[in-house]
């Protein structure tokens, strides 16, 4: 009897312990969670504070002795209009995605809608910053004789505007 148990223990581990693949297969997230280009109407921030964000990181930038930055995530949003995933483009060196994730765990968006129906979805969230530096005022003039103006007026202004042909024919 022992030598069955015996025998039986040193198969089921021979089979249990088969190698497995290291390397995770990570699912095409842009079918899952559609893309601004494949939706009707793209989500909209209705709770959370951007800025708010932005003072935390400028916060770490500090502390972590850091001029400029440069971040781009991807926020995968449920149907429901909660943040389920970050998914990180890229970092400037230190990595942010855990104080991000952090933050925007209590964001809420109106979910995006496909077809008349809320789906799951991607915003695109990006931040470059250079750091805060203090501005010495004695060095900008604080009232002026005449007002700034574009070079060649206005009208030449007027005339480098193009307006895209998507909006003309949608008439907006």
């Amino acid at each position: 009897m022992k030598f069955l148990l015996l025998a039986f223990l040193v198969i089921s581990t021979f089979y249990g312990c088969e190698k497995k693949n290291s390397v995770e297969v990570v699912p095409a997230y842009d079918s899952i969670y559609l893309t601004s280009d494949n939706v009707d109407k793209q989500p909209q921030l209705i709770e959370g504070d951007e800025g708010k964000l932005v003072q935390i990181i400028h916060k770490e930038m500090d502390k972590n002795s850091q001029n400029e930055i440069s971040l781009e995530y991807k926020l995968l949003i449920n149907e429901s209009g909660k943040v389920e995933k970050l998914l990180t483009i890229s970092t400037a060196g230190i990595d942010y995605s855990n104080l991000i994730a952090s933050e925007v765990s209590s964001w809420k968006f109106e979910p995006a809608v496909k077809n008349g129906k809320s789906v799951k979805s991607q915003y695109h969230w990006e931040l470059t910053l250079p750091a805060e530096k203090e501005i010495d005022a004695g060095k900008f003039e604080v009232s002026t004789d005449t007002m700034p103006l574009p070079v060649g007026g206005m009208y030449a202004l007027q005339r480098n505007i193009v307006y895209p042909e998507k909006a003309k024919r949608n008439r907006r």
